[in-house]
């Protein structure tokens, strides 16, 4: 006997279905997008917390070296990130305490995760495929919670604080990472010994010119020394510039 339950579909059903399922993965792409970018401004405004923290010791010259500056914004930071996790750390005691409380009442005869899944998707059984575009949907039953159960509303609440409070611990813990990452980039941009911006042609001249008036002043006439010779060059040619006199 056939299963009269099974539907059928048109071009027309079939043409809807597929663009119901490009729209769902279009929303789904769309959402973590949002979320990615949610996340990154996080850890910029996270990391730009160290120059805030740090800006006026470097300014007043209280903080001149790479050693110090990592000793005090690492210090600055560690403090930063107790201090934010007090609220976090107590949500999740909150729902730790919930949670014993409600399964020690109810003889830890359940648990209130398989309770929340109904929660989220009320129904028991999931549509059939058939080939090539169809489902059947006749075995699917809807499964309420009932929510004047005390036992289901303490599970709703404990979940959604349990959801809080590893998000907001979450939240600081990549801040405290992304301080870190930005305490080394400012060492690295403030303290750096890179002489690729470096114009030693410059240099060169003005080392150069120095030796001449030290010469001149010494009564030791000596040429001037090519800025190509390069700063070896220099110190070879004349070592102490008193050592004729």
């Amino acid at each position: 006997m056939e299963n009269t339950n099974k539907k059928t579909f048109t071009a027309d059903t079939i043409w809807k279905i597929v663009m119901t399922i490009l729209v769902i993965l279009l929303s789904i792409f769309f959402i973590f997008g949002l979320i990615g970018r949610a996340i990154q401004v996080m850890l910029k405004n996270q990391a730009k917390k160290v120059d805030k923290l740090m800006s006026k010791l470097v300014v007043a010259k209280v903080v001149n070296n790479e050693k110090d500056f990592k000793r005090i914004a690492n210090y600055k930071s560690r403090v930063y990130f107790f201090k934010h996790s007090i609220a976090p750390v107590c949500i999740l005691l909150v729902t730790l305490i919930l949670w014993l409380v409600c399964m020690s009442i109810n003889g830890w005869n359940e648990s209130m995760f398989p309770i929340f899944g109904r929660m989220l998707y009320p129904r028991n059984g999931l549509p059939v495929y058939i080939p090539p575009l169809g489902f059947d949907f006749s075995g699917i039953t809807t499964n309420y919670v009932d929510m004047s159960n005390w036992f289901n509303v303490c599970t709703l609440i404990t979940i959604i604080l349990l959801f809080i409070g590893t998000i907001y611990y979450f939240v600081e813990v990549s801040g405290f990472i992304a301080r870190k990452r930005r305490i080394r980039k400012l060492c690295d941009q403030m303290f750096s010994k890179n002489l690729d911006d470096v114009d030693l042609t410059s240099f060169l001249n003005t080392t150069n010119s120095t030796l001449l008036n030290v010469n001149k002043k010494a009564g030791n006439n000596v040429p001037a020394v090519q800025s190509n010779q390069g700063v070896a060059n220099i110190y070879g040619s004349n070592n102490n510039p008193n050592q004729n006199n």
